[in-house]
């Protein structure tokens, strides 16, 4: 792994964008010094809060990245007005590009999918960690096909952000009516992703971003014919509107529809 403190505008060559959200703009880039190619996250720099945002990263990358569902962080710099991030680079996009081309995931592979980020939700919600953004753009794929949780933001710079959002359709209620935050705002977003892996579609959809936010609030959704009955049960329980009613992320990781998907892959 490179060491942050090699990093800066001097030995990073930006190339192609390759995204754009609420937190900022993704660019890849190679560094000059061993021509690896790097993701680089570029953030508009506020000079009262570049230590704030440097202590968080520094933390993030001492406490996690040693798990194998979370992308890891190589470093950052800052660089005129803006505040950089240094990350892998995984040439195979996101599961949001994947899904982009094959629409829905069979049912044994969207279990595999499905542990791998609550492996990494656990991980994270014992660290005190809430994602705050889980969505198919957010999961990386890695060289062997894992998933990979990237854009996780430690809670203090979360405080700093609130009202900052990119995507409305994974967003649990309580993030749309500015309540406080629970690890239960990451397994509504769990619960809205697995539908979207096996059905195609979104839980949550309107054109109207006012529209949505009330079908959001009000849990309103139909179960899509494509989910099975096994795999039904745990989007119910992850998409309810109360959000102590939610299960956690280590009762989903034993969840029946997990561990059966699991064994039936191995007998094949």
């Amino acid at each position: 792994m490179e060491e942050h403190i090699q990093f800066s505008e001097q030995n990073l060559v930006h190339e192609e964008e390759i995204g754009h959200g609420a937190f900022g703009t993704t660019f890849i880039a190679e560094n000059i010094s061993n021509n690896m190619k790097v993701a680089v996250k570029r953030m508009s720099n506020q000079r009262k809060e570049i230590q704030k945002y440097a202590m968080i990263t520094e933390n993030r990358i001492n406490t996690l990245s040693n798990n194998k569902n979370i992308a890891p962080l190589f470093g950052y710099y800052q660089a005129d007005e803006f505040f950089h991030i240094v990350m892998p680079y995984y040439v195979n996009g996101s599961l949001a590009n994947f899904l982009d081309k094959v629409g829905s995931i069979d049912r044994i592979e969207s279990a595999r999918i499905s542990s791998e980020i609550l492996n990494a939700l656990v991980f994270l919600h014992m660290k005190k960690v809430v994602h705050r953004n889980l969505k198919p753009g957010n999961i990386l794929i890695g060289e062997n096909g894992e998933m990979r949780l990237t854009d996780i933001a430690m809670e203090e710079f979360q405080k700093r952000v609130e009202g900052k959002f990119d995507t409305l359709n994974y967003m649990a209620p309580e993030l749309i009516k500015a309540r406080k935050l629970t690890y239960a705002v990451d397994i509504w977003s769990f619960g809205c992703i697995v539908y979207e892996l096996l059905s195609g579609d979104l839980a949550f959809d309107h054109e109207d971003d006012g529209s949505l936010k009330k079908m959001i609030c009000a849990g309103a959704y139909k179960m899509h014919g494509k989910v099975p009955t096994s795999a039904a049960t745990i989007i119910v329980e992850c998409v309810q509107k109360q959000a102590s009613k939610r299960p956690s992320s280590q009762d989903l990781f034993f969840h029946k529809w997990i561990s059966e998907s699991a064994e039936e892959s191995e007998k094949n």
